[in-house]
């Protein structure tokens, strides 16, 4: 019976994703800044002050609040939040911020796998993962594909790629086969504050994915 069920979840997820995809983007209220089209000589990797956005390194990366690029009281109340609910939850847990453990196991993780290939086989190019935590699509990226954005909405953004990445925010270009790069953005923010902010409508993005997104914290 719960091998059944979590065959209907991901039935339904499929369908919610398909929704998203065929999408008209030319409908999509996100609107393309033209100076983020990326460039064979863009550079590569991030910016001295990592808490800037590749490639100018001259604003902050979206959820970060300027001046200085600091989050939000909001995030950072929600983010105390968490560590409390972890805490309570799971006293011996190793991660302050690992509110939802089962999401790391490998047949939730595979869901995450179908989408990423699907996203590649269908060679979108902007790309907005909602609530990514440990399963960045990248991580299911074919190594021909290389799309201009992929922008991961996470308040607890130090979870997505565990110790490589030791702040809840990231803007990097990375190189590609093609001598392309992709940007990578961490965005440490629930979506609702990503959408209404600057960068939301100054981009547009032709696939939206959403898997296993918490109402509670993306409000």
């Amino acid at each position: 019976m719960k091998r059944r069920s979590q065959h209907r979840a991901l039935s339904c997820l499929l369908a919610v994703v398909c929704i998203f995809f065929v999408y008209n983007s030319h409908e999509c209220p996100l609107q393309l800044d033209p100076k983020a089209i990326l460039v064979k000589d863009t550079p590569e990797g991030s910016c001295a002050d990592n808490t800037r956005l590749m490639p100018e390194c001259t604003e902050c990366i979206p959820g970060l609040v300027p001046p200085h690029c600091e989050l939000s009281p909001g995030v950072k109340a929600l983010r105390n939040e968490v560590t409390k609910l972890v805490e309570d939850r799971y006293p011996n847990s190793l991660s302050p911020s690992d509110l939802y453990p089962y999401l790391n196991t490998d047949e939730l993780r595979s869901r995450h796998g179908i989408i990423g290939r699907w996203v590649a086989h269908d060679k979108r190019t902007k790309i907005l993962d909602i609530g990514t935590n440990y399963s960045p699509l990248l991580e299911h990226f074919p190594a021909s594909f290389c799309p201009e954005t992929l922008l991961m909405v996470e308040p607890i953004g130090e979870l997505i790629f565990g110790p490589s990445n030791s702040t809840p925010w990231l803007s990097e270009m990375r190189s590609c086969q093609d001598g392309g790069h992709s940007h990578i953005i961490i965005a440490p923010v629930p979506v609702s504050e990503y959408i209404a902010s600057e960068h939301a409508r100054l981009s547009r993005f032709d696939a939206v994915v959403c898997i296993g997104c918490d109402a509670n914290w993306g409000e």
